[in-house]
């Protein structure tokens, strides 16, 4: 189907900027240090390797793990001990994902003589990123703005970085469902998706469609469902769908209604993203950082009857306001949140860092260096 005169319009901005090159050698290497993958859940991981893949990224990942719900993504794999793996990939730099992890596994990149990159998410504490400051192989960390404004540190390592959409697995437009509505994402009681049941259950002249990643055998899904039985079944739950296939979903649906509990830290879903790519109109739970996230393509509610207010107020939308909400959510969406922008500085610091990492890579190390790092001495094993 043949884009709309207005998104056709921030695809082309988009597409139009250059596309990062490397400067003469060979690729950047980079190697994911990853606690799960592929794992469904963790789409803005599997979003940023195929966009980096693109752009011409030599690509290969360690996982700790096997994924509880699998994704396809067309990347190498590697199991086992992640310093042999990174004995056997030769990258310039590990990447991973949350603070937590990049204290998890600096000491195998540390060992290997090798800088290590990381995006920071929700899952944080102030003493975690006490520690990335002090570390000298954490060289970057890549924090949602709300979160580096409140947490981060005078130096140059830790770096805004907003959530994104991949713009490959969105659906094409078709005619929106107004009376649809729905919410995506893991598994886990942050997300507060009982509370999503509840407001369909007050809503039943609705659509409520619930597409979660299940994250395997899993109590929190068996007692949703159980909760949305007793309440007479008024959402659709439908689990461990691929991206495209979600993406359909936000396709058809007018609303995308977003849950969260309040007394969690907040990141930027990806799930927001995705659905003002998508046209939805936003209704998201009014906690700290959303705001500035969804901008002027989504109201926010404080509690569920607010949400419920907020759905039937759409009701007397005319067609004009009806296409202006798809408007502004493709717009920011388009010009805030596209990978294809908002990943372009990891890939230029990447480049920097390799270029510094082969300028030094032939200067000698310290025998007892050596010996310790070849022992494991001092070393985490990982």
């Amino acid at each position: 189907m043949t884009a709309q005169p207005e998104r056709k319009a921030f695809e082309t901005s988009v597409a139009a900027r250059p596309v990062p090159k490397q400067n003469g050698g060979r690729p950047v290497k980079i190697l994911y240090a990853l606690d799960t993958f592929p794992q469904l859940s963790e789409s803005y991981i599997n979003a940023e390797i195929e966009r980096m893949m693109s752009w011409g990224v030599d690509v290969e990942v360690w996982s700790k793990d096997e994924p509880k719900s699998s994704a396809n993504v067309d990347v190498k794999v590697h199991r086992g001990m992640l310093v042999d793996a990174i004995r056997l990939v030769k990258p310039d730099i590990v990447h991973t994902h949350w603070t937590k992890s990049a204290l998890k596994y600096k000491d195998a990149a540390k060992r290997m003589g090798l800088p290590l990159t990381a995006r920071g998410h929700w899952h944080f504490v102030t003493k975690q990123l006490e520690k990335i400051e002090r570390d000298d192989t954490i060289v970057r960390l890549y924090m949602y703005p709300h979160l580096a404004r409140k947490y981060g540190s005078a130096s140059a390592k830790i770096l805004p970085m907003t959530a994104c959409f991949h713009h490959e697995w969105l659906a094409p437009r078709v005619a929106k469902d107004r009376k649809m509505v729905v919410r995506t994402a893991a598994c886990k009681k942050p997300k507060d998706l009982a509370t999503f049941i509840r407001i369909a259950q007050k809503l039943p002249d609705y659509r409520f469609v619930m597409i979660l990643c299940s994250l395997g055998p899993n109590d929190h899904y068996r007692e949703l469902e159980q909760l949305n039985r007793d309440l007479g079944s008024p959402v659709e739950m439908i689990h461990d769908i691929s991206y495209p296939e979600v993406a359909t979903y936000l396709a058809q649906a007018g609303i995308y209604l977003h849950t969260y509990s309040p007394t969690v830290s907040f990141g930027m879903p990806v799930s927001i993203a995705e659905a003002m790519a998508a046209g939805c109109a936003i209704i998201a739970r009014d906690v700290e950082g959303a705001a500035d996230y969804i901008g002027d393509a989504g109201r926010l509610y404080t509690d569920e009857d607010d949400a419920v207010a907020l759905v039937r107020a759409t009701e007397a939308w005319s067609d004009a306001e009806w296409a202006e909400a798809d408007r502004k959510s493709r717009e920011r969406a388009f010009t805030v949140y596209d990978d294809r922008n908002i990943l372009v500085p990891l890939l230029e610091d990447w480049k920097v860092i390799a270029a510094e990492q082969a300028a030094t890579r032939d200067r000698p190390v310290p025998l007892v260096t050596r010996l310790r790092r070849w022992l494991g001495i001092g070393y985490a094993r990982i």
